[in-house]
């Protein structure tokens, strides 16, 4: 009996310390069943689930975030347009035009204005100085009246390319006073320099990062007095390793679109030279988009370009003039009097960030004069407007009508030929 009560008090004691005893066969096992433990041991893997749930909660409500944002597209229209030298005749005519009070050369825009005016970028080649230094001049020596930019800015123009074997007509001091004017009227510019800022220019246009550089294969012979780093920083030359280094540069620092403006070529070719085509495609490799290039006061061809690792990039050799008195009556050569506006319309998207080309819109332009009671009046005209019943064609005289349809004939046609 006694013994009996001393088993029975030790399971006793045993269950109190939170175990308990079976058997198995004549083995007696002994499990830890401490409550406590068990209690966290729970309480842990009840915390761990739940954080886990909250995050695979959050990530699921972000790829839905992901999924639905709603792309935001950004579209911008640029158009671009070769060379404006005006000769005495358009500076003779603007003199007149403003009644001996300075000059007035809105004229010559007059026909074209809406055209260029309707885009977020337009863009031109400034192929003359302005020094208050000199006298007013025009071929061989370009020293143009200020007040032409203000009827580039009235006529829609929002930047140009400075670089050109025109920018040293007036030497050093006719850059740096051509770039007050166009600061003071608020065109934006790239191609010559006051001093070694940056050699290039990038543009925000309607939320994408234009980037737009300019070179000059030759000065008219002045590069001989380009001497010290400080005016060699002043012009941005053609030298391909410089337009490399330039076009990596302006990427990097988030250009998203990116054009060169060369002046090259041969005057009056309506073909470019190999040398020009290899660098051409080359700056396609480097990182451009688009080529546009000037000089020839010709039209010449256009190709699109493939680069090695895919990207689509356009080349067009050169626009010909806009407003100059080049033409058939002073020059013999039809080609001098038409020229092109290339409209290009981009596109970036939010998901990724990438620009791409829409479309490419080639507009063959005409300038010429006709004699009124001020002068001879230079205007360039959007052939469209006038040919096959456009809504300017009572505007022009049936030879001028005629003239246009040439142009636009032979424009596209030199457009149309194959680069090899």
């Amino acid at each position: 009996m006694k013994k009996r009560f001393i088993v029975m008090m030790l399971l006793f004691a045993l269950l109190l310390s939170g175990c308990y005893i079976f058997e198995e066969g004549n083995e007696i096992i002994g499990v830890d069943t401490k409550y406590e433990t068990n209690i966290e041991t729970d309480k842990e893997s009840i915390d761990t689930t739940d954080e886990e749930t909250i995050k695979e909660e959050e990530s699921r409500q972000e790829i839905i975030e992901t999924e639905t944002e709603e792309e935001v597209i950004h579209e911008a229209r640029l158009k671009l347009l070769g060379d404006v030298f005006p000769h005495k005749t358009e500076i003779r005519y603007a003199k007149a035009m403003a009644g001996g009070n300075g000059y007035d050369f809105n004229y010559g825009f007059e026909l074209i204005k809406d055209f260029m005016s309707d885009a977020d970028l337009t863009v031109l080649n400034n192929e003359f100085t302005s020094n208050p230094n000199w006298e007013i001049s025009a071929y061989p020596t370009f020293n143009i009246p200020p007040a032409i930019f203000e009827a580039l800015k009235n006529a829609g123009v929002d930047a140009v390319s400075t670089a050109n074997n025109h920018c040293m007509d007036t030497r050093f001091e006719g850059i740096d006073s051509t770039i007050d004017y166009l600061d003071q009227y608020g065109i934006k510019h790239t191609g010559t320099q006051k001093d070694s800022s940056e050699p290039y220019l990038i543009m925000d246009v309607n939320g994408i990062k234009v980037g737009m550089l300019s070179y000059a294969e030759q000065l008219n012979g002045f590069e001989s007095i380009v001497k010290t780093e400080e005016q060699k920083a002043k012009i941005n030359m053609l030298v391909p390793e410089e337009i490399k280094k330039d076009i990596e540069n302006i990427r990097a620092e988030g250009a998203e679109f990116v054009f060169v403006y060369p002046h090259w070529g041969n005057e009056y070719e309506s073909y470019p030279r190999q040398d020009q085509i290899k660098l051409a495609r080359n700056m396609i490799e480097w990182g451009a988009d688009l080529v546009i290039g000037n000089h020839p006061h010709v039209v010449q061809p256009k190709e699109k370009y493939v680069t090695s690792d895919g990207r689509i990039g356009h080349i067009y050799y050169a626009l010909g003039n806009v407003f100059s008195n080049q033409n058939y009556n002073s020059l013999g050569d039809w080609r001098t009097e038409q020229g092109l506006a290339v409209e290009v319309k981009i596109r970036k998207s939010s998901r990724d960030n990438k620009v791409e080309f829409v479309e490419l819109i080639d507009h063959p332009i005409w300038t010429m004069n006709r004699p009124d009671e001020y002068g001879k009046r230079t205007r360039v005209y959007l052939i469209s407007d006038f040919i096959n019943g456009g809504p300017k064609s009572d505007e022009a005289l049936s030879e001028e009508l005629e003239r246009m349809e040439k142009a636009n004939r032979m424009t596209l046609d030199v457009l149309s030929k194959t680069v090899e």
